[in-house]
């Protein structure tokens, strides 16, 4: 498994699967960090993608490589935004087993979060994820994140105030 460096987070379902385009569900966050504290996993994606073309290419010399989108994308203002996902449920193509994951979600002291911890964006973290090598006839040959735990250095949630305190402008005559 492999560590980020903190980022913040951008629309994190890390608490409840989103099940909008996927009955089974799906945790998944976007990672938003300084370009150069993403160095180490964009290295590491791109070496795996490069490593898998190079044996493809051995073994297809005449046959044309098709790249999959990458799960990273580099901002124009110097920021990299990572992609990583998990299924919530679904069925082990091995064993055809049914099963059920979510990803183990810790605070600053690396206490567990509880489930009625909701995480939104603009919350600082951390993500223990697991880079994954795939090739299909569609897509082609990609490279996907798959999430494993997450840590909370700062939380935002709905419980928080958005606003701070400001001096009144009262004009005459007017009330509050």
């Amino acid at each position: 498994m492999i560590n980020t460096k903190f980022g913040e987070a951008v629309y994190p379902y890390l608490t409840i699967p989103d099940t909008k385009f996927d009955q089974l569900g799906k945790y998944h966050v976007k990672l938003k960090l300084k370009k150069e504290d993403a160095e180490p996993d964009i290295k590491i994606i791109n070496d795996l993608i490069a490593n898998r073309v190079a044996d493809f290419a051995k073994i297809y010399p005449v046959k044309p490589i098709k790249r999959a989108e990458l799960p990273y994308e580099i901002t124009e203002d110097g920021y990299c935004i990572l992609h990583f996902k998990m299924k919530a449920r679904g069925i082990n193509t091995k064993t055809q087993q049914q099963f059920e994951q979510r990803p183990k979600i810790f605070d600053h002291n690396l206490d567990p979060i509880g489930d009625d911890q909701q995480i939104w964006s603009g919350s600082v973290i951390r993500i223990s994820y697991d880079p994954f090598i795939y090739e299909n006839a569609v897509s082609g040959i990609g490279c996907s994140l798959r999430l494993k735990s997450v840590q909370v250095k700062k939380l935002v949630n709905g419980a928080q105030q958005p606003f701070s305190k400001v001096e009144p402008e009262i004009t005459e005559g007017a009330t509050i």
